[in-house]
């Protein structure tokens, strides 16, 4: 008896599945099997069905019909009789299926395994691929290679191609190559013209699916060609681990190249350590912003600490062009003093883009945005996952908006227009806006590159001017200046004024006075509120709290059981519109770092290694550039998550990753670039990470020293240790004395406790002023790097020398202690030290009889 399984090789079907004892295939015909469960069939794509015909105990042959279904009756005679009658044709139509089916052949014999061998399907098209391999060797491909240019390849052709697949199938072999008839594990290369969209979510992202022309092309240049120039498809996952279906390539294959080819010029090979770290951050826009920031904190400061010769000029001048707008309107200090605090917060309005249409005049008043991606063939650009960094507010009524995917964009906006970044532009701008601030005051806090808090009291009590008006008079002098437009809000704080902001945009002013605050704070929404991000956004959403008033509503101890204390009493005192952070002045980094999430593929250890050595020489530049030392190091790697798939959809980005990190803490702080690398490395061991599954490393450091404060904070503790000193106190300033004869001198062989009754003028003047002058240069040695000029040691020496000859021994002690005191501050103080200690020691000897214990 038989049992009856098909498979069919229709081109609409990629494999058969058995679900019960009727299966219909892709024409329509009825196919009756037994319930017996088998393995599923290998996917297909071509051909006729096949029919496989099971004995009792399990064994198998299979069969190549060459109609395209064959009709089984259900578990009866007739239906085996049906079965026969086809077999029989096969074998009266094709003399080579036949001895496929004629088992008893002994010319064929030989080419199977013993039917008793097979232990079910997998094991059957095991010997199946095993014998088409043993065809392919003995067929006329097989000859001796032309030129290896494939070796080490094995392709799979799926489906139809041009040329079709038995050319490539013939060349592929003829250099070197190898070809398969099914996709295994040992496949290295699937060559397709086009897969269907079924297909395509069945990769798992590490195939390489290769255009036909990569065979033909290098063939034809006499070498493998790059592989990325003809890739088909660069696989993707979202966060389950599937490919989405915007994989899929427009029509056209030139447009992926083009797009390939595009991101390909912006990255930078991150093996190539001279100057990989330049390159990435000069094209880096979160970088931007973050050192931006950070020099615009620095010129604020050294603006702060200026003397300012010009405030009442500029601020007289500030008078005069308002009064020339409004000539009545004039304040006094006493309409000031009615509110507390005057809190300006300035805003740029979508900055980049303002200030990169300075290039592009013919832009103004069209949807713009600022990417990375700025192809000119918007079929490209339809695929890019290049980010928004900035958007006008013509592309933000199209729903366009910071932070959006550009191909997202432009189904939103067909007709949005992207313009590159201009780095330079923006910090020129940035720069020229803080110091037009300046002008008038220096009561500045700097946010960012195109953000800041100013506090107006002053400025206005000392003036007159209101702060609406002195927020008009400077947008309209930044918009002259810059060609960029800002927006302002004035409130009694800095919260206050954030909020107001959000109200004046775009290109507008809003001021909220301190009677006006707890009406205004009703009104606002809860998510406009700093620090309320996605999630506690969904808590207070689920419990219908929409603003701020809704909140105050709301039990405070109720808010702290479902928010906790911390959490819900910042939320509460927002909604209360209270904010007592002052303007911030002084810069305090907790921390440093340097990271790359971009372009990162390592092929070896050596290749990880070494940029690891060059990202800790860019971060230990960066404690130097802020006079900073370090005593905790933390490395931290994102790895490529095991569902994601190896080509990520944007171009050289990360993907999903899994994220791991590991610290150390030093002994000693250190900005030394190659202590800092010799950590980082012992912590990469600590991984074990596969090199080439890592996709981005953040170097960080943090519990830093300023080594200015520490300068200063050394020279307070010097000057401390200095007055510390113990010195005996003079019954008398040092002042001209008679000339008398000294009556007593009581030696002690080697002592400084000899005292000497009476000084003995031996010269005119010893006054406080050069004991203090004299003091002061010694304390300026401690304190400075450089060996002090000759004139000031001949000074120091010739004075004590003179204190010697006066009997000042007392002041000739403390003195020379002093100066011992800076030398151990200073070793290169050591010489000098020895040189003045023992010239004075021989005077005194020579006068005295003795040493001064020093």
């Amino acid at each position: 008896l038989l049992d009856v399984r098909f498979v069919n090789h229709s081109p609409y079907m990629s494999s058969s599945r058995k679900v019960g004892c009727r299966k219909v295939n892709s024409d329509g015909d009825d196919l009756a099997v037994n319930n017996k469960a088998v393995a599923d069939p290998p996917a297909v794509t071509e051909g006729p069905l096949t029919v496989v015909l099971f004995e009792n105990n399990g064994q198998c042959h299979h069969y190549r019909a060459l109609h395209t279904a064959v009709l089984v009756p259900e578990s009866n005679e007739s239906g085996m009789k049906v079965l026969v009658n086809a077999i029989l044709r096969i074998r009266k139509n094709s003399s080579r299926t036949v001895k496929q089916i004629d088992t008893m052949d002994s010319e064929d014999e030989s080419n199977h395994r013993k039917e008793s061998e097979w232990k079910g399907w997998s094991d059957y098209m095991s010997s199946k691929k095993e014998k088409l391999a043993k065809q392919f060797e003995e067929s006329d491909f097989q000859s001796e290679p032309k030129k290896n240019i494939f070796a080490g390849i094995s392709v799979y052709v799926n489906g139809y191609t041009d040329p079709p697949a038995d050319q490539l199938k013939r060349l592929i072999l003829e250099y070197g190559g190898k070809y398969d008839l099914y996709q295994s594990m040992k496949i290295t290369h699937v060559i397709a013209s086009v897969l269907p969209h079924v297909k395509i979510k069945k990769l798992v992202g590490s195939e390489k699916i290769m255009k036909p022309d990569w065979i033909l092309d290098s063939i034809a240049a006499g070498r493998l060609l790059p592989e990325n120039d003809y890739r088909l498809y660069f696989g993707g996952s979202n966060l389950d681990g599937k490919i989405k279906s915007n994989l899929i390539m427009k029509p056209g294959a030139e447009d992926l190249d083009a797009r390939q080819r595009q991101a390909k010029r912006r990255h930078v090979d991150c093996t190539d350590y001279s100057n990989y770290f330049e390159t990435f951050y000069k094209h880096s826009r979160l970088h931007f912003i973050s050192t931006t920031a950070q020099k615009m904190k620095s010129f604020v400061q050294q603006l702060q600490t200026c003397q300012v010769d010009t405030f009442d000029e500029n601020r007289q001048e500030l008078i005069n062009s308002i009064l020339k707008m409004e000539p009545c309107c004039s304040s006094t200090p006493t309409d000031m003093q009615e509110q507390q605090s005057y809190i300006m917060h300035l805003d740029m309005d979508c900055f980049f883009v303002s200030a990169s249409l300075q290039n592009y005049p013919l832009l103004r008043g069209k949807p713009v945005a600022v990417a990375h991606s700025n192809h000119s063939d918007q079929a490209v650009e339809l695929d890019s996952w290049a980010e928004i960094a900035s958007c006008n507010y013509e592309a933000r009524m199209c729903g366009v908006r910071n932070g959006m995917r550009l191909g997202s964009a432009l189904e939103l906006c067909p007709n949005l227009k992207t313009i590159s970044y201009d780095f330079e532009r923006y910090a020129e701008i940035s720069q020229t806006i803080y110091s037009l601030i300046a002008k008038y005051t220096r009561d500045l806090e700097a946010v960012s590159c195109d953000e800041m808090f100013v506090d107006l009291k002053e400025l206005c009590l000392n003036t007159g001017v209101r702060p609406l008006q002195f927020a008009s008079f400077i947008r309209e002098e930044i918009f002259e200046t810059t060609g960029c437009t800002a927006s302002v809000g004035i409130g009694t704080n800095k919260l206050v004024a954030r909020l107001a902001t959000k109200v004046a945009k775009p290109n507008g002013q809003f001021q909220v006075l301190k009677a006006d605050v707890s009406q205004f704070m009703k009104a606002t929404k809860v998510a406009d509120l700093p620090g309320v991000g996605v999630h506690i956004w969904q808590k207070l959403s689920e419990r219908n709290i929409f603003t701020c008033e809704d909140l105050l509503q709301v039990d405070l101890g109720q808010l702290q059981r479902d928010f906790g204390k911390k959490t819900a009493t910042a939320l509460y005192q927002k909604a209360l519109g209270r904010d007592d952070s002052c303007l911030k002045a002084e810069i305090d980094r907790k921390s440093i770092s340097c990271n790359v999430n971009y372009g990162i593929r390592f092929n070896t250890l050596k290749d990880a290694h070494g940029f690891l050595e060059k990202q800790s020489e860019e971060l230990a530049k960066r404690m130097v550039d802020n006079q900073v030392e370090a005593k905790h190091i933390t490395l931290k790697l994102m790895i490529r998550a095991p569902e994601a798939s190896v080509e990520t959809k944007k171009y050289m980005g990360h993907g999903i990753c899994n994220t791991v990190s590991h610290s150390v803490a030093l002994a000693n702080y250190t900005s030394d670039a190659n202590s800092i690398a010799k950590e980082v490395l012992n912590l990469f061991k600590q991984f074990n990470a596969t090199v080439s599954d890592i996709r981005g490393i953040a170097l960080s450091v943090k519990k830093l020293k300023n080594l200015q404060q520490t300068k200063e904070e050394n020279s307070n503790s010097l000057m401390k240790a200095f007055l510390k000193q113990p010195t005996k106190q003079c019954d008398k300033d040092i002042m001209p004395v008679k000339e008398q004869p000294v009556e007593c001198i009581k030696q002690a062989s080697s002592s400084s406790s000899s005292v000497i009754s009476k000084p003995n003028n031996v010269f005119e003047v010893i006054d406080k002023e050069n004991y203090e002058k004299c003091k002061t240069l010694i304390y300026s040695w401690a304190l400075q790097n450089e060996i002090p000029n000759s004139a000031d040691i001949s000074y120091v020496k010739s004075y004590l020398l003179k204190l010697v000859d006066a009997l000042y021994l007392e002041k000739v002690e403390s003195l020379l202690k002093l100066l011992r005191q800076a030398t151990r501050e200073r070793k290169s103080l050591k010489d000098v030290f020895n040189s003045i200690h023992e010239q004075v020691q021989d005077a005194v000897v020579r006068r005295f009889g003795f040493l001064l214990d020093i």
